[in-house]
């Protein structure tokens, strides 16, 4: 989509406190949706005050369509209620973004449109008591898409930059990363930092007691030495007396 384009789907966003989001499976395989899990595995703690999702069966119990800010669409178009709750979503969301190729071209499950002959009829009696279709369409066969993201399944990235635009365009904040890490790399080193100063002044103060000893230690030393000598002395002068 072109940046004009999407600008225009900013400004239809508006200003309120929390982006209401709803994102939706059709018929797919719902990689894309593993995609949306995905990105919240990482930016949670980025989203948790500014996201409001407020229909996502993967996430919370399936409830009644409400009013949203966006809504992200995945896979395509197999049956006659699908059809039916595409134009509910379509009615309820400011904005409504295809998520991945089966919602922007109906591929892959649109291939059984293009069987022939045997193939065809086996195929085709199996669609009708599914009550399907006759032929797989995509999104924008249905209804009026405002914006795509490509891929099978859409990366996780894409969707995460799409859905940050959409909330800086409502004048909210996102949380910086906490520096958990680091953070705690910092304490540690402060604790290590404690811990070479309590391993110096126990150093130093064996160094002391050890001073302390060796010099008692010499003076007793030299105690016994003198003595010694008074007591050799005393042994020669007896000798000679003798």
């Amino acid at each position: 989509m072109k940046g004009s384009v999407f600008k225009s789907v900013l400004i239809r966003v508006g200003m309120k406190r929390k982006l209401r989001v709803g994102v939706f499976s059709f018929t797919c395989c719902e990689g894309c949706c593993i995609s949306v899990i995905e990105s919240l595995n990482s930016r949670l703690e980025g989203w948790r005050d500014v996201v409001e999702f407020v229909n996502f069966k993967a996430l919370k119990k399936v409830r009644k369509i409400g009013i949203m800010d966006v809504a992200f669409v995945e896979g395509a178009v197999s049956t006659v209620d699908e059809r039916v709750k595409l134009a509910e979503i379509r009615e309820n969301a400011k904005v409504v973004i295809a998520l991945g190729s089966g919602a922007i071209n109906g591929w892959p499950s649109n291939l059984r449109n293009g069987f022939e002959g045997e193939k065809k009829e086996r195929v085709m009696e199996l669609v009708r008591g599914l009550e399907q279709m006759e032929k797989v369409v995509p999104v924008k066969e249905v209804i009026e898409l405002d914006a795509e993201i490509a891929g099978c399944s859409a990366s996780e990235e894409d969707f995460a930059e799409r859905l940050e635009s959409l909330i800086l365009a409502k004048g909210l904040s996102l949380k910086k990363k906490k520096a958990g890490v680091a953070r705690g790399s910092g304490r540690r080193k402060a604790e290590g930092g404690k811990t070479g100063k309590i391993k110096k002044k126990v150093v130093a103060k064996k160094k002391k007691v050890g001073a302390s000893r060796g010099g008692r230690s010499r003076v007793a030393g030299s105690g016994k030495t003198e003595a010694a000598k008074k007591k050799s002395k005393v042994v020669n002068l007896r000798k000679k007396n003798g």
